[in-house]
């Protein structure tokens, strides 16, 4: 076994791009520990991290090495950096924090940052307050009540990455990284009409299929194609946090229908409704699902009433348990629904791929 140099033992450098100017009145020198010292407090040099060497900043900048050592044994004397022999410099942890500190600390509350003010430019002014935000660390949590995340338990991991290992062959690398213009891939397009559609009952034209980052960029679409102040929106209650802000950010205050065991409860109420945003398969958040007789009684009512219906089938290839029922779109009458899916939640989170 090769034994590990002495350089590849070392805790990695951070990297920085400096800049210095000849022409300006400041001497390089100075400048160099204007720019050092004004990185370390930035934090583009993490306390403890080992700085470039001075052959590499005198060859980045382009001047005197010895100009380089010059400026960095200045901020080793006033204690912003630490010499180690045979090792290097590094930024002193105890100091940076103290300067950070300070200048929190002077910094006014009300002071407006130098340049545009971004707040007063913006039309369509941000909540004050998120109604809903999952916490980053909720797997730490004993019993993660949050809808819609991943759970590597209940993933095929094996199989995925076999399949990822295919799809970065050289070939079909080539064939599925061309770019189509304007147009959606036609083969993924395919995919979905052939094999995702019709295991929700769904027959559907390749034109009539629209690919999407994500299906919270479908819902946004959508809201604004059809929604203006005067169109009436229904909604479950409770329901997608999600698209209650899309709707409240277009001026729109939705009308709320009550879920039970059964999903959306299905009355004469729905009358006098332009538009129904509904999450059938898996009602979010109580993961209830829509009954037969209750989608053919939609669907009933939709056609007589003159309404559209958003069906949001955001977990269709996340049902491992049952027989999932076919989708709104896929019954008679659907061709008043408005279908939104997605392939993240099947392939992968970070995947944003919705249509």
């Amino acid at each position: 076994m090769k034994r590990q140099s002495s350089a590849s033992r070392r805790s990695p450098r951070a990297a920085l791009f400096l800049q210095v100017d000849a022409a300006a009145p400041l001497s390089l020198q100075r400048q160099i520990r204007q720019r050092l010292f004004e990185a370390i407090v930035g934090g583009d040099f993490p306390p403890g991290k080992r700085l470039p060497s001075s052959r590499e900043l005198s060859r980045q900048l382009g001047v005197a090495r010895n100009t380089v050592v010059l400026a960095c044994q200045q901020l080793i004397v006033e204690g912003h950096l630490i010499a180690r022999p045979r090792s290097g410099l590094y930024v002193n942890e105890d100091v940076v924090k103290s300067l950070a500190l300070s200048a929190r600390l002077a910094k006014s509350e009300t002071e407006e940052p130098a340049g545009v003010n971004w707040r007063a430019r913006m039309k369509s002014p941000l909540p004050e307050a998120e109604l809903y935000r999952c916490p980053p660390d909720w797997q730490k949590y004993p019993y993660p009540f949050f809808e819609g995340r991943f759970d590597s338990s209940l993933y095929p991991i094996a199989e995925w990455r076999e399949a990822t290992r295919l799809a970065l062959g050289v070939k079909q690398v080539h064939d599925w990284s061309t770019d189509a213009g304007n147009a959606d891939d036609p083969m993924l397009v395919k995919e979905i009409c052939e094999k995702v559609l019709p295991r929700r009952g769904i027959k559907a034209r390749p034109d009539q299929v629209l690919l999407m980052p994500g299906v919270p960029e479908a819902l946004s679409l959508l809201t604004e194609l059809l929604v203006s102040r005067d169109t009436r929106v229904c909604i479950e209650e409770p329901g997608h946090i999600a698209m209650r802000q899309l709707l409240e950010r277009r001026g729109i205050a939705p009308v709320f229908r009550k879920v039970d065991q059964n999903g959306l409860v299905v009355t004469p109420a729905l009358r006098g409704i332009d538009l129904l945003y509904i999450t059938p398969s898996h009602q979010r958040p109580t993961g209830a699902t829509l009954s037969m007789e209750r989608r053919a009684s939609l669907l009933k009512q939709a056609k007589a009433r003159d309404f559209i219906i958003i069906e949001d089938d955001f977990e269709c290839e996340t049902n491992y348990l049952d027989d999932a029922f076919p989708a709104l779109r896929g019954l008679p009458g659907g061709e008043r629904v408005i279908y939104v899916s997605g392939l993240s939640r099947a392939l992968s989170p970070g995947l944003r791929l919705g249509f």
